[in-house]
C-alpha cells in the first residue's frame, strides 16, 4: 500500500505519513475495546470474520484502480479498516490458542506460530517486490486478498468448541474491565516492560517505514524489487529471535513446568 501511494499517486512525506497514520490510528480508538469484545465472545468467528473484510478492502484498491478512481482518501479509509479489524484479528488469535492445546503446549505451540509468522515475514518482501515489478502496487494487492481469503477458509476447518463468559450488558462493566485489564498489565513486572518497548518500537517503526521507503524510491530511483531485497535482511534479524528452536529452548529450559504465563 505505501508503494502504491508513493509510485502510482505521488504522494508526498506528509500524505504517506497520513496512510501510515490511518493504519496505526485504530489502535488508540478500539484497542482497549476489542480486548473486553474478544473476553465475551468466540474467537474463531472474528478471526474468520476479519479476515474476510480485509479481503474485500484490499481487493477494492486493484478495482478502484482498474475504474481510473483511486485517490489518496480510498488508501487511507482501506488503510484505517484493515488496522481496526487487525487489533480483533491479532488478539484474538493469540487469544484462542490456550483453547487448542494444553498449558505444557502452548509454549511450543506459539513458538511455531512465531516461526511460520517469522517465515512469511522473511520470504513476504522479496515476492511482494516481484509481484509489484510484474504487476504494479495495486494489482500485487490483489494477492493480499487472496491470501486473506484462503486464511479465512482454513480457520473455518478448525473443529474448536469455544466456552466463553456472558457478554457485559452495561457500558460501565465495559469501562470496568479495560481498567482492570490496564492495571493488571501495567501492574505487572513482566509485562510492563514488554508493552512499553512494544508502543516505542511500533512508533519508531512507523516513522523509520515512512521515511525510508521515500528516500529509497524517490532519492535513489530503486525498483521494488530492490527495495524489498533490502528490506528482507532487516527482517530476517528481526525474525531471527522469533525462530521455533529459540521457544522450544526457552520451553526446555523451564524444565517442562506451566508458568504464570502459560496458563
Amino acid at each position: 500500500m505505501p508503494l502504491t501511494a508513493i509510485l502510482v499517486l505521488g504522494a508526498s512525506a506528509g500524505q504517506l505519513g497520513v496512510v501510515s497514520a490511518a493504519r496505526w490510528f485504530p489502535y488508540l480508538v478500539f484497542g482497549l475495546l476489542a480486548g473486553v469484545v474478544l473476553d465475551h465472545v468466540p474467537r474463531r468467528p472474528v478471526l474468520i470474520v476479519s479476515h474476510v473484510a480485509r479481503a474485500l478492502l484490499l481487493l477494492s484498491i486493484p478495482v478502484a484502480f482498474g475504474l481510473d478512481a483511486l485517490h489518496l482518501e480510498h488508501l487511507v479509509v482501506v488503510s484505517f479498516g484493515v488496522g481496526a479489524l487487525m487489533i480483533f484479528s491479532d488478539a484474538a488469535y493469540q487469544s484462542v490458542v490456550p483453547s487448542l492445546v494444553g498449558p505444557l503446549e502452548l509454549v511450543d505451540a506459539n513458538a511455531k506460530l512465531e516461526g511460520s509468522r517469522s517465515m512469511a515475514q522473511i520470504v513476504g518482501p522479496s515476492i511482494g517486490g516481484a509481484l509489484v515489478q510484474v504487476l504494479g502496487p495495486p494489482i500485487a494487492i490483489a494477492t493480499n486478498s487472496v491470501a486473506f481469503l484462503v486464511d479465512a477458509l482454513l480457520l473455518a476447518s478448525i473443529r474448536l468448541v469455544e466456552r466463553v463468559p456472558s457478554r457485559p450488558h452495561r457500558l460501565v462493566k465495559v469501562w470496568s474491565e479495560i481498567g482492570e485489564g490496564l492495571h493488571w498489565v501495567f501492574g505487572h513486572p513482566l509485562l510492563r516492560p514488554i508493552q512499553l518497548a512494544s508502543m516505542s518500537f511500533i512508533g519508531a517503526n512507523s516513522i523509520w517505514v515512512t521515511v525510508y521507503l521515500l528516500f529509497l524510491t524517490r532519492q535513489l530511483g530503486l525498483e521494488p524489487w530492490q527495495v524489498s531485497l533490502l528490506l528482507a535482511p532487516g527482517v530476517l534479524a528481526h525474525c531471527s529471535a522469533r525462530s521455533v528452536p529459540v521457544g522450544s529452548w526457552l520451553r526446555s529450559a523451564w524444565g517442562g513446568r506451566s508458568s504464570p504465563l502459560t496458563s
